[in-house]
């Protein structure tokens, strides 16, 4: 029985990258179906606007805390503040929790242990599958971004089974596409189309699907591996962040610095959430 955190109601697994290997390896030896969320502070935004997607993030059998922005905001709702809590002095706490997120990333690993981004998660999968002798299916990305990630994969696990499909989320195109990944006996799937698109069609597709099989949404991951271009638009290309940038938590700061045409997205979702979750904290202390 797994431990979870809610975040602005949405449901955040507490585990780490070690001990959801073990558990998917045992889900295929058990021939299930299983989802994967990996949930971004941008997601926990858009589902406070749309319940049928928080709805959606929650019924996955995973939901991963993919940014140090969501372990952040899960250690300051859970942890309890001692004396009165005042406006001034809860923004400052947040304020100073905040800061210590990036500086010292284990200062708010209590809650959630720690963060399991897509890109990373990915790259094990691939390890676990030519470990097994699984098979892995990349869907989606931009044009020909799929075969180069999958080329990448090969380079790096050399007897990986690997498919690459660049086959777009149109509904005329489900039937053909479940028909590939029913050939390829693939056990690992891997979406990227985006939020939330990914889990949309994840969740309509996977119950049509041959067990075992784990699905993930993933995002623009595809793009980092391949070195192709942002699913964003804006004609940048995706550059996967340093290990030194990854360890803080701050792969927001790369996208934003490697990919400009993101600024909209990513400032509007950030500010917001330290916001809604300040604001979620201090109606917890009023009651």
């Amino acid at each position: 029985m797994k431990d979870s955190v809610s975040v602005l109601g949405v449901e955040v697994d507490a585990v780490t990258a070690p001990e959801l290997l073990v558990a998917l390896r045992q889900a295929i030896e058990a021939g299930k179906r299983q989802q994967i969320v990996t949930v971004t502070t941008e997601m926990i935004m858009r589902s406070r606007r749309h319940p049928e997607h928080r709805r959606l993030i929650n019924q996955a059998d995973w939901r991963l805390a993919d940014a140090i922005g969501v372990v952040w905001g899960a250690s300051f709702l859970s942890r309890p503040l001692r004396g009165p809590l005042k406006t001034p002095r809860l923004y400052l706490r947040a304020l100073r929790t905040g800061f210590g997120a990036f500086l010292m990333p284990r200062t708010v690993k209590k809650t959630l242990p720690d963060t399991v981004p897509g890109s990373e998660l990915t790259v094990d999968l691939a390890g676990m599958c030519e470990e097994f002798g699984h098979g892995l299916y990349l869907l989606g990305g931009a044009r020909g971004v799929a075969e180069a990630a999958a080329a990448e994969l090969r380079q790096r696990f050399p007897e990986l089974k690997v498919t690459a499909d660049g086959a777009d989320p149109t509904a005329d195109q489900e039937a053909a596409v479940r028909r590939r990944i029913k050939q390829s006996k693939s056990q690992i799937l891997l979406v990227a189309y985006g939020a939330p698109v990914q889990e949309e069609w994840i969740r309509r597709n996977l119950p049509k699907l041959p067990k075992p099989l784990i699905a993930v949404g993933v995002g623009g991951t595809l793009d980092y591996l391949g070195g192709g271009r942002s699913l964003t638009g804006g004609g940048e290309v995706a550059k996967p962040p340093p290990r030194a940038v990854r360890g803080h938590g701050l792969e927001w700061l790369w996208r934003l610095f490697t990919q400009p045409s993101r600024w909209r997205r990513i400032m509007s979702a950030l500010p917001a959430f330290v916001w809604a979750v300040v604001r979620a904290k201090q109606g917890s202390t009023k009651r």
